[in-house]
């Protein structure tokens, strides 16, 4: 009887190790596909933020190549009219009306130029990323209610240009946020280059926001593919917030080059 009684339960440590391992071999399994889906899902935000990238450029070609040029075509005919009509007619109104159409011509030029520079901004390679960014600035307080400021600390000239154009793209995505979402009045850009980092902050004194949630909504893909840039860059993100109370993205980037 007793060995009857052994023997069972001999069977029945047996099966429960079986099970287990049938359990553990499915929670294996079940982690690898998880990993694999997330290595997909990085490997297509990484093509899509490639292929972004490159259409922009290719839009800000088109603008600067073809549509700046119809603009400075069409500012130059009416020039050419004023001057005509300046020896045929004495009608104020007439001018005054063709000023206002150049002057307004004038104004789309300057937009579409903005849009390139934003869209592919070769100020990175002439001016460099400071001045890159306090021109952002500039013209961000220009046109919203919001006085933007740009600071900088070390060498950036140095810095590789995969990792100006991270940190310009990065900046460039938050202040599109603060100024869509955030309802703020200041907002503060630093950069900080210490030896083989570099680093660019973005500080608001908006309303602030909840991440987890934002994560959950359109609002949220703005720190989407800021994160996705950062850590295809392998840098970090930092983001500190609360609600009525400012938010602070902070991104450091490794770099190479020389030092600050």
């Amino acid at each position: 009887m007793g060995d009857a009684i052994d023997r069972q339960q001999g069977t029945d440590t047996e099966t429960g190790r079986l099970l287990l391992s049938a359990d553990t071999a499915e929670r294996q399994r079940s982690e690898r596909e998880n990993q694999d889906l997330l290595d997909r899902l990085q490997r297509l935000a990484a093509a899509l933020i490639t292929a972004q990238d490159r259409e922009r450029a290719r839009i800000a070609r088109d603008l600067h190549d073809d549509l700046s040029q119809q603009i400075a075509a069409l500012s130059i005919a009416l020039s050419g009219v004023k001057r005509r009509l300046g020896s045929v007619t004495d009608d104020l109104g007439l001018h005054a009306d063709l000023a206002s159409i150049q002057q307004r011509v004038i104004a789309l030029a300057e937009g579409v130029r903005d849009l390139s520079h934003d869209l592919h901004p070769d100020v990175l390679k002439h001016a460099g990323l400071p001045r890159a960014l306090s021109a952002r600035c500039d013209e961000l307080s220009r046109s919203h209610a919001i006085a933007a400021t740009c600071t900088a600390d070390g060498d950036f000239e140095s810095v590789d240009a995969d990792t100006r154009h991270c940190l310009y793209r990065v900046a460039q995505e938050a202040l599109h946020n603060v100024v869509k979402h955030a309802g703020a009045q200041r907002v503060e850009v630093r950069l900080v280059r210490t030896c083989d980092v570099a680093e660019v902050t973005v500080a608001d004194d908006g309303r602030g926001f909840v991440v987890a949630e934002a994560r959950r909504t359109r609002h949220g893909l703005g720190l989407l593919s800021i994160n996705e840039r950062v850590r295809l860059a392998g840098g970090t993100l930092s983001v500190v917030t609360e609600s009525g109370k400012g938010t602070r993205i902070r991104v450091q980037l490794p770099c190479a080059g020389g030092h600050a």
